[in-house]
């Protein structure tokens, strides 16, 4: 009714300004409030309580766990996760519930903070559609869902070849993160796709970068590769293009470790990047 309504958005409200208050309080003092904050999640994101009023709610638990999972200690993430409020917050994402940017954003947050101090199981993302639905983030309209869309993935790529695995395995995953690392104006976007591709080239398996670099469908031209390349070539900002180099410099390591007579990889940046070589250094040089 409409008085427990009000009074559920008044205290999400006070529990939301309370655990991000300055300074921030003891994770002590919050840890009672988890199964609440969870308990509220859940009834407001369900089909039959998803309303105008309802989502007033959910954004503050939204935010108030985004607070919460921002300290960067795993223990008190790991009393976040053992709740079970990982799988609501993967829902808030969900395409089906059409969540506005004040409601996705902080969800997305406290889960990149998860995902970056939790070594999550790989069975983790099979059961859980967390890649898919951000996945789909990657084309919305809004720029900081796109960032932070991207954040997230960066923190999954950078913990273990499986969960570098689980990211390049979704269909389409890859194309994807590449389209928009090369047509977006954003540079903060940029960055952050550049560490996705990072981590996975500077930790993967020979196999994992094999299928990176391997062509896409004939209808995609998307090519890690040529992204990497003309980066290097289009780019002023030194930190991008000093992670463009070493994302090539794996890209090779990669090929040295297949030990053929001549690395398969030097051949695909020479062609990729359209280099010339000058017969007198016996360098390449972009052309």
């Amino acid at each position: 009714n409409a008085i427990s309504g009000t009074f559920l958005r008044n205290a999400s409200w006070a529990l939301r300004n309370f655990c991000g208050g300055k300074p921030r309080p003891n994770f002590e003092i919050i840890e009672p409030a988890l199964l609440t904050l969870v308990s509220l999640l859940s009834y407001t994101i369900t089909a039959s309580n998803s309303n105008n009023g309802n989502e007033e709610i959910t954004k503050n638990v939204c935010w108030a766990l985004s607070y919460v999972t921002g300290n960067d200690d795993p223990v008190s993430l790991q009393a976040v996760f053992d709740t079970g409020v990982v799988p609501r917050l993967i829902e808030v994402l969900s395409p089906e519930k059409k969540y506005p940017v004040t409601i996705q954003s902080p969800a997305l947050i406290a889960l990149g903070n998860i995902v970056a101090d939790i070594p999550l199981p790989a069975s983790f993302f099979a059961n859980e559609p967390l890649l898919p639905n951000l996945m789909g983030l990657l084309s919305s309209s809004k720029h900081t869902i796109r960032k932070d869309a991207c954040w997230t993935l960066s923190n999954i790529t950078a913990e273990s070849q499986d969960h570098i695995q689980a990211v390049i395995s979704v269909d389409g995953m890859v194309p994807a993160l590449l389209r928009l690392f090369d047509t977006t104006d954003h540079l903060d976007i940029r960055k952050e796709i550049m560490w996705v591709l990072s981590n996975a080239l500077e930790d993967g398996t020979i196999k994992q970068i094999r299928f990176l670099v391997q062509p896409r469908k004939n209808d995609d031209p998307c090519s890690i590769i040529t992204s990497l390349c003309n980066l290097i070539k289009t780019t002023t900002d030194t930190e991008l293009v000093t992670m463009a180099l070493e994302g090539l410099k794996n890209i090779i390591r990669a090929g040295v470790k297949e030990k053929k007579k001549k690395n398969p990889m030097i051949a695909k940046i020479v062609s990729a990047g359209n280099f010339t070589k000058d017969v007198r250094s016996n360098q390449y040089q972009i052309s």
